[in-house]
This record gives C-alpha cells, sequence and structure tokens, in this order.
C-alpha cells in the first residue's frame, strides 16, 4: 500500500512542477525534439532550427563508427497546444480512505491570453 502512496506523491509532485513547463510552451512558439532530452521551446523558428542543428552536429561528431538510429527523431517545427491535461476534480476522499483528497484529471483545451 505504501508503493501507492508514494506513486501518488510521486505524480502529484510532476504535476506541481509543471506550470513553469507549461508556461515556457504557451509563451514559446517553436519547438525541437531530440530523442535523448525532452523537448525544448524557442521564442522564434531561428532559435530552434538553430538548436536542431546544433543537436545534429552532436551525433555526427559521434557518428565516426556510424550513425545512431536515433538521428532521424530530431525534430523541430511550430508548437500548438491543442488539449493539456487539467484537474477537473478536487474532493474530500471517502470516510476511512488513506487519502485526504480524491483528484480527477482531463484533456481540455488550454485557456489563451485575453480569452474567458
Amino acid at each position: 500500500m505504501n508503493d501507492k502512496i508514494d506513486e501518488v506523491l510521486a505524480a502529484a509532485a510532476v504535476i506541481e512542477a509543471a506550470p513553469a513547463k507549461v508556461v515556457a510552451a504557451q509563451k514559446s512558439k517553436f519547438v525541437v525534439f531530440d530523442p535523448e532530452e525532452p523537448p525544448e521551446f524557442f521564442d522564434t523558428e531561428k532559435e530552434a532550427k538553430d538548436h536542431a542543428e546544433f543537436v545534429l552536429d552532436q551525433y555526427r561528431d559521434m557518428s565516426i563508427d556510424g550513425w545512431a538510429e536515433e538521428v532521424t527523431q530530431i525534430e523541430w517545427g511550430e508548437y500548438i497546444c491543442r488539449e493539456r491535461v487539467t484537474q477537473t476534480v478536487c474532493e474530500p476522499a471517502e470516510e476511512g480512505s488513506e487519502f485526504e483528497e480524491v483528484w480527477n484529471f482531463e484533456l481540455k483545451a488550454p485557456m489563451r491570453e485575453g480569452l474567458k
């Protein structure tokens, strides 16, 4: 049972840390996908393309004995968030539960600045 509690606490920590990454993504228009790293967000097309070229150069430097398969997974492009995980319910847990609250999440379209 403690493993389940640890899982829930770990998930909560990830969710709690996520807003900073969400804000960065909301303000950025371009993204680079590197199979060895998490996605990186950029404000301009040039920054994103330059970073993708940098990542490719790193693979090129390591390709003395042949190219890694992952090199074909490098991508960059415009970032458009259609939906994001959003907390929809937070209720007190049933009496006798080991948890204090019960949360639920759904995919929803993100709120855009200036829209209500």
